[in-house]
């Protein structure tokens, strides 16, 4: 793509007149955008009706469970011929004494209905973190940025959690905010979030593994792994997030999660820049979301 000219002449004199520093950071300002959202962020969205295509370890946990199940059942019903003889002696003299005594009643044991469940991540409350190391005028510093404008589907059955999905996540890259706005306009230039094209990362999940096999009940945590498909600017690789989930009610779920990235396999350039030194390859991204029931 050919450059305009009179952007390049506009940028030449803006190198000679306020020098190298102060050109990268003006030209930063006139190609990375305003980094204003449009409007709130949007996912794909998730059918709690229709039956999930659960992930390969899902499929091997559900399958060793069925498997235990059916052990146990074994075991129950695995009674030799001397212990019939012997339960239907029993079972006369107990028949004496049936009408004197009254047989203990079992507690009942309450047990959730299998529903799925859909919920929604909450952008008024959630947040997607981003945590780079660099070296700032010689000393050690660490990156943050940070935006609420995340959006993605949740869907839970607490009876049978692991059966549950995670739907595509998207986050808007243009709305990410550092505590600089030079180096907020360097890294919408780096996502070249400007292009619409690339405006939000994507997190696509292929599999997930470690969800409980037992029902959840309110107010529980649990710890699982889901690996996805990121996509920034025009790059896809495998990522792993661990997550951590409450369920701290019936219409509400809080959890995080985290992962860490190498940069360069996005190819992503990060440009230099004035007293800038050291910027490490690991990104550590995390996620911390409130999900909301909803009936849509």
């Amino acid at each position: 793509m050919k450059l305009n000219p009179i952007i390049a002449i506009i940028g030449a004199l803006i190198l000679i007149g306020v020098g190298v520093g102060g050109g990268f950071i003006l030209s930063n300002a006139l190609f990375a955008g305003s980094g204003e959202s449009d409007g709130v962020v949007t996912a794909p969205t998730l059918d709690p009706s229709i039956a999930p295509t659960i992930s390969y370890s899902q499929l091997q946990t559900e399958n060793e469970r069925l498997l235990a199940q059916v052990s146990a059942l074994s075991t129950q019903v695995a009674v030799t011929p001397q212990a019939q003889t012997r339960n239907l002696e029993e079972d006369v003299v107990e028949t004496v004494d049936e009408e004197k005594t009254e047989a203990p009643i079992a507690p009942e044991v309450a047990v959730a209905a299998s529903e799925r469940l859909l919920f929604r991540i909450s952008q008024d409350d959630s947040q997607a973190i981003f945590n780079i190391y660099e070296e700032l005028n010689g000393s050690p510093f660490t990156v943050v940025g940070t935006t609420n404008q995340v959006a993605g589907d949740i869907v839970v059955d607490f009876a049978n959690p692991n059966t549950s999905q995670v739907g595509e996540m998207r986050i808007d890259l243009h709305t990410l905010r550092t505590d600089n706005g030079n180096r907020d306009n360097a890294i919408r230039r780096i996502f070249q979030s400007a292009n619409e094209e690339y405006r939000f990362a994507r997190f696509v999940p292929t599999d997930i593994s470690g969800l409980p096999t037992s029902p959840v009940a309110i107010g529980d945590s649990f710890t699982f792994s889901v690996t996805g498909d990121l996509t920034l600017v025009a790059t896809t690789n495998p990522v792993t997030f661990q997550i951590t989930l409450t369920a701290e009610s019936e219409t509400r779920l809080v959890g995080n999660g985290v992962a860490q990235v190498n940069y360069p396999d996005f190819n992503l350039i990060i440009p230099s820049a004035p007293f800038v030194a050291n910027v490490a390859n690991e990104v550590d991204l995390f996620i911390d979301f409130v999900a909301i029931r909803t009936d849509e």
